[in-house]
């Protein structure tokens, strides 16, 4: 019985450090589009990088897959 307790508080731990990830970028995000500026964000298809869409200013993320502008 005690292994089990053990084996649910190691998964719980982790699924509470992910849970805490997404929350921060959830506030990330929120607060991006919340400072009176609701329309300073937009989606577009980056599958070719520098030919379907060139950023002029800005960079690319390339581990989250988005240009930020």
């Amino acid at each position: 019985m005690e292994w089990n307790d053990l084996i649910n508080f190691a998964n719980i731990k982790f699924l509470k450090e992910i849970v805490s990830r997404l929350d921060i970028q959830v506030a990330t995000l929120l607060g991006q589009t919340s400072n009176n500026m609701s329309y300073n964000g937009f989606v577009a298809s980056a599958i070719n990088i520098n030919v379907d869409l060139i950023i002029i200013e800005g960079w690319y993320d390339e581990v989250n897959g988005r240009g930020v502008i």
